[in-house]
């Protein structure tokens, strides 16, 4: 007799049923594999909206993410998942691939930014908040 958690509760499974869902869980953990370590060792998708956020390019940053999972995750998930009969798998895909578009384009953007550009103009907003606090209302 085994004790099982699914879904906040508690399910206890014996003989054959047992053999059963263990062999269903193995059977999906060895399908997700790939799409986990694609997840673990792509980190890029979580730096380049945070460098696009940081540079103060939420709409640009905006526009990419409309794009990236509107325009290619979603339609790539829903003929995966449905049209070609792949399931949560081809859902999971879609998503992943809106991430990589995402990631691909932000990084594109971001490696043809002038960085010494974006420091003179980081500069004058500086200067000219001083000016604006110095004079007298």
């Amino acid at each position: 007799m085994t004790l099982f958690h699914i879904s906040g509760n508690y399910k206890i499974l014996k003989g054959r049923q047992q053999h059963k869902y263990l062999r269903r869980t193995m059977r999906v953990r060895q399908d997700i594999g790939p799409f986990i370590s694609y997840h673990l060792l792509n980190q890029c998708h979580l730096l380049a909206p945070g460098v696009a956020r940081g540079s103060g390019w939420q709409h640009l940053g905006a526009y990419v993410n409309l794009g990236a999972y509107y325009l290619v995750g979603i339609p790539v998930a829903l003929i995966l998942g449905f049209a070609l009969h792949v399931g949560g798998m081809g859902l999971w895909s879609g998503l992943v691939a809106g991430a990589t578009v995402q990631s691909l384009l932000l990084s594109i953007i971001t490696g043809l930014t002038s960085w010494e550009n974006q420091v003179i103009e980081a500069r004058r907003r500086i200067y000219e908040g001083e000016e604006e606090k110095a004079t007298p209302v």
